[in-house]
């Protein structure tokens, strides 16, 4: 078995910058990812919490 099957047999998602890899897809599996990601990432200013985000979101607000 590969590492990556490995772990996704594990821990059902890997996640890296902007992207999700799902053995499966499940909407709930990544809904509840990005409502953890959002909850982590509340900042008192959007400017401020835009750049939380920005460690797991390739968006408009990423300034790279």
């Amino acid at each position: 078995m590969f590492q990556l099957q490995r772990q996704l047999v594990q821990k059902r998602k890997i996640q890296g910058k902007d992207k999700f890899i799902l053995n499966k897809f499940s909407r709930k599996l990544v809904e509840e990812e990005l409502s953890n990601i959002i909850m982590r990432c509340k900042r008192k200013t959007w400017e401020e919490t835009a750049q939380a985000l920005n460690r797991f979101l390739f968006w408009e607000y990423d300034k790279r």
